[in-house]
């Protein structure tokens, strides 16, 4: 992937122009293959796993940084951008909780994360979408490092590309930007009032290069002259989107909308993005409290639901966790909300697990027919060694919805009740009727009982 210094190589294609040339060539290697969906071993120590996730995003930061100190012009300020995202807390933040809540491999976590970020961005459309392939190279760039087999080569790379297309472009692209600023040049000698428009046309072209620095002098200039423009207020938008900025994100998408600048459509994604990364940032109770007040009930109950339940179990606070699926499982059957129940009650007494089972299995009555939450209930059962009642729900699981997950903890049912052939193969057997999970239970021994003619006879005497 680097620059070929060895012996030269013969390429093949079809000529576009007469002639001959002799030169270096800069290959791209192929790109990060996707990790596959593996969950960790027991014996992994998931926070060391987490940290792992941490120490390669600074990794691939640090890396770009120093690409970013030998490129030039616009590749430079490329380089940086993409650094900053590499430390973004909203992609490592996320992925982490993937490897606490779901078991899931570092790389796999980072993939699936990166995922969601980019769909998100995807949906708000424009600009925003353009930020898709920044995420995509990060996430290309921690996977790498995670799976030690960092993309050789890589910044350096794109350093010497951009460098050798901007050296290339040079006696172009200064025409069009010197008649521009000589334009502006003469705006500038104008009143300081009447260059509004010259400080928001810098401010967006700062903007669309991401050389932030330039963009905010200019904004805060704009806005001197005229605060309350809606073309100032998008652009200011734009930057603390860019930023992060969570509580800036909210003020003004809030107030754009309040003039009809930005439509509702819009509005909601740039405020669903704001209050995901304050629930992000939550650090204790009190913080997560603060938060919850502020987002709107529709959110809470809808697009937000499972990430707070998800925040609820991640800080500890198990009893609020079930309290909050408790309440908007029956509305809206997200299966995501279950994990979130089932990591909690690990940490309830065996009597706080038992009411939960009877919960979750009433929950049955108005969906029967509802393959996660039979699966979740049978990973409920399993901890509290009802081996019976275990069993049948995950069979009923799989026999509706057949998941790797479900057979995994049939398999441990089946192993721990002395069945290690079935084990081998869980729920591969033909299922002949619909088992229903919550009116008979009966233990592997109350089973052989039930069909052992030896059991069922009578003492002789």
């Amino acid at each position: 992937m680097a620059l070929s210094d060895a012996s030269p190589t013969s390429l093949a294609g079809i000529g576009v122009s007469p002639g001959l040339v002799a030169g270096p060539v800069a290959r791209m290697a192929p790109g990060i293959p996707e990790p596959e969906v593996a969950v960790l071993d027991a014996a992994r120590d998931l926070d060391k796993e987490c940290e792992r996730i941490e120490a390669a995003a600074q990794t691939v930061k640090k890396g770009l940084e120093l690409s970013a100190a030998q490129a030039k012009g616009e590749g430079r300020t490329l380089l940086e951008t993409t650094a900053q995202m590499a430390a973004d807390p909203t992609l490592t933040s996320s992925a982490q909780a993937m490897v606490r809540e779901r078991k899931l491999v570092p790389e796999r976590a980072v993939w699936e994360a990166a995922g969601t970020l980019s769909s998100m961005l995807e949906s708000l459309g424009g600009y925003m979408a353009e930020r898709t392939r920044d995420v995509a190279d990060v996430r290309d760039r921690i996977v790498a490092v995670l799976t030690d087999d960092p993309i050789p080569g890589k910044g350096e790379i794109l350093t010497a590309i951009s460098n050798f297309w901007f050296g290339k472009l040079a006696h172009i692209m200064p025409n069009h930007f010197e008649l521009r600023d000589h334009y502006l040049k003469d705006i500038e000698k104008l009143p300081n009032k009447q260059q509004l428009s010259r400080y928001l046309l810098l401010a967006e072209s700062a903007l669309g290069r991401r050389d932030y620095p330039t963009a905010l002098e200019n904004l805060n200039a704009a806005a001197r002259i005229h605060p309350n423009l809606s073309r100032l207020a998008r652009l200011q938008l734009r930057y603390a989107f860019d930023h992060g900025d969570a509580e800036d994100v909210l003020a003004k998408s809030e107030k754009l909308m309040k003039v009809g600048a930005i439509n509702d459509f819009e509005a909601e994604q740039y405020q669903s993005w704001a209050y995901r990364r304050l629930l992000a940032e939550a650090s204790d109770a009190a913080g997560l409290k603060t938060c919850l007040k502020r987002i709107p009930e529709a959110l809470k109950a809808d697009e937000l639901c499972v990430a707070i339940a998800e925040k609820y179990e991640r800080l500890g606070l198990y009893t609020e966790a079930v309290k909050w699926v408790r309440q908007y499982y029956p509305q809206n059957r997200r299966p995501e909300l279950l994990e979130a129940f089932v990591e909690s009650v690990r940490f309830f007494n065996e009597r706080g697990q038992q009411k939960a089972i009877d919960l979750a299995d009433s929950w049955l009555k108005d969906k029967p027919d509802d393959a996660p939450l039979l699966m979740y209930l049978g990973q409920l059962a399993y901890g509290r060694s009802l081996w019976g009642k275990a069993q049948s729900y995950l069979e009923a699981s799989i026999a509706l919805q057949p998941s790797i997950a479900a057979r995994l903890m049939l398999a441990r049912v089946l192993d721990e009740t002395g069945q290690p052939q079935k084990a081998q193969n869980p729920g591969a057997r033909p299922q002949n009727r619909r088992l229903r999970p919550g009116r008979s239970h009966r233990t592997p021994r109350q089973r052989h009982q039930l069909h052992c003619v030896g059991c069922r006879r009578p003492p002789a005497g």
